[in-house]
């Protein structure tokens, strides 16, 4: 029982320390969690990591070969964080996946890097093209969501057999758990994800999947930052 209580300390002991590696040597996620202004915390992000791009609420960093950083610079960004760091999204493995997040202030999310696809890569990945995907999501979203009603989607009969043999008869996995995110968390629209920008290409276990990498927007979000617009 000791020697079982010890390998279990190691093991914890040798993944913060793999954490820790991640960052380069001169960046503390502690100390930058203390940094009290977003310009602060923007310089300490600028001088030690490689600036991936910024949106409206939120600048991307890259961590290493796995770690993408988001830090918000405004309110919308901080509900946003908050919103994308919901641990049981992990379960779908639809979005990016997450590896920490400051629950405290939602001012920081750590997720999993993600390179840009090409319209080509989802008949390559997914085996359905990018027009047949962006059909997918909307059909799947009609389906369960209980905000359909805001939206009218048009489909032809083929867009309907895709649906019956990708998600009803489990021949797409990611559509089969897009489905069931939907049904559990009950996005509030689905449409920034037909928007290539909003994808990504992660490799998991040796093999190259399509996910989402922001799913910054639900219902209090649109509510308080979108619906004034």
């Amino acid at each position: 029982m000791f020697d079982q209580e010890i390998n279990e300390i190691l093991k914890i002991s040798n993944f913060q320390q793999l954490e820790e590696m991640a960052y380069p040597s001169n960046f503390n996620l502690q100390e930058f969690s203390k940094i009290p202004s977003f310009k602060a915390r923007k310089k300490y992000c600028d001088e030690r990591l490689q600036k991936l791009g910024t949106g409206s609420s939120r600048i991307a960093y890259k961590v290493d070969e796995q770690k993408v950083l988001k830090i918000a610079f405004n309110k919308k960004g901080v509900a946003q964080n908050e919103h994308e760091a919901d641990w049981g999204r992990n379960n779908y493995g639809i979005f990016g996946e997450i590896f920490e997040a400051d629950t405290d202030n939602y001012l920081w999310i750590e997720m999993e890097l993600a390179r840009k696809p090409t319209k080509d890569d989802f008949q390559r990945i997914l085996g359905v093209s990018w027009v047949e995907t962006c059909d997918l999501i909307k059909y799947c979203f009609e389906q369960y969501s209980k905000y359909s009603y805001n939206k009218t989607f048009h489909y032809s009969t083929m867009v309907e057999e895709l649906y019956e043999k990708a998600v009803v008869n489990e021949g797409i996995d990611f559509f089969v758990n897009f489905q069931r995110y939907v049904y559990d968390y009950q996005p509030y629209s689905v449409m920034d994800w037909t928007v290539i920008n909003n994808w990504g290409i992660v490799n998991r276990n040796g093999q190259e999947e399509l996910v989402i990498i922001d799913d910054g927007l639900d219902e209090n979000v649109w509510n308080q930052y979108y619906k004034r617009r």
